[in-house]
């Protein structure tokens, strides 16, 4: 045998020895060990862990299966969760009927302005139109966050907690936040089209002053870098009992402190280019008792659904801000009909 083989063979034997004495063993990653949580304790269902194994987990949100009744038909919607008023099911496919229809006003709104911004003296004063044309394409776009998170929770406004939370009796506070932030992101987007659409990237000629390039392009370009990479803390809390005293004492309007200031500028942005695009369609100059009308109805239906409905839970002030989403839109083509 030689000096090699005779190496090798006491060197595995060294080994076995080794780990036979427990002074070498591989390393394996470490087993979780389960320990019951609060969900576990309160009864809920488990989900399996990331080892395959069943484990206790915290309190879920059902599926849309346990959710919703049985098979799911539009008019089947989730019992009445707790504190909730007028939940009934025929009011909740009205309120749900009433959502998409927001779609079809802004599309319709849109089809509009395209053919209105072909009439001279409206190209003339629209800078850009294709941006005109996607303010309310995007104003559309942004309505899906809501209509999502609704659509997860049975189309109820109710009263909200952080997670873990159990859907069937209450909504889920962090979902809110996410539909809120993307909600204002994609709406000051829309209005910040508006005024690009309107106005373009040149200079902007308001209140008889002129802002000349690059002024407008830097107040885009930060407004946007603001809206979508601006921090999502601290989220604004607003109870709205301390000004209102006949609404109770909840706090609503989860929105993103770094949101807000683009967002405002971009709504003061679209109010002027809707009085100049207004004033150029249906002639007499700038039209800023429309605009702010406009506008209003618009805010309007924000404020009875982020301030109102979901502080009372009442799901008739839910499709009462709906009505009036719907209502700023078709005032718009209602305006641009027949030019």
């Amino acid at each position: 045998m030689t000096a090699t083989a005779v190496r090798a063979i006491g060197g595995a034997a060294a080994l076995c020895s080794r780990v036979r004495s427990g002074r070498w063993v591989k390393s394996r990653p470490p087993v979780p060990v389960l320990r019951p949580s609060v969900g576990a304790k309160r009864g809920w269902a488990t989900s399996p862990s990331v080892y395959g194994r069943r484990g206790p987990s915290p309190a879920r949100a059902e599926s849309q299966e346990e959710l919703y009744p049985a098979p799911g038909w539009p008019w089947q919607y989730p019992a009445a969760k707790p504190g909730t008023t007028l939940a009934d099911w025929w009011f909740l496919w009205i309120t749900q009927a009433a959502h998409y229809g927001i779609f079809v006003s802004q599309l319709a709104l849109a089809y509009r302005v395209y053919e209105v911004v072909q009439l001279p003296a409206v190209a003339a004063a629209t800078a850009l139109p294709f941006w005109a044309i996607m303010c309310p394409v995007f104003q559309a776009l942004a309505g899906f966050g809501p209509v999502l998170m609704h659509e997860y929770e049975g189309w109820q406004i109710a009263p909200f907690r952080e997670p873990p939370v159990n859907n069937s009796a209450a909504n889920n506070q962090q979902l809110r936040e996410a539909a809120f932030r993307v909600l204002f992101q994609w709406q000051g987007i829309a209005a910040a089209f508006a005024a690009l659409g309107v106005f373009g990237l040149d200079s902007w000629t308001l209140f008889g002053r002129t802002f000349a390039a690059p002024i407008p392009l830097i107040v885009y370009l930060v407004g946007l870098a603001l809206l979508y990479f601006g921090p999502r803390f601290p989220t604004l809390l607003f109870d709205p009992s301390k000004f209102f005293p006949f609404l109770p004492a909840n706090r609503v309007f989860p929105v993103p402190a770094s949101v807000l200031p683009p967002f405002a500028v971009a709504t003061l942005g679209y109010a002027a280019a809707q009085a100049y695009f207004y004033g150029a369609a249906l002639g007499g100059g700038p039209r800023w008792g429309l605009a702010a009308g406009i506008v209003v109805v618009n805010l309007l239906g924000g404020v009875l659904e982020g301030l109102v409905a979901e502080s009372t839970f009442n799901q008739f002030w839910h499709l009462m801000a709906v009505v009036f989403l719907n209502a700023g839109g078709w005032l718009q083509v209602w305006l641009l009909w027949g030019l």
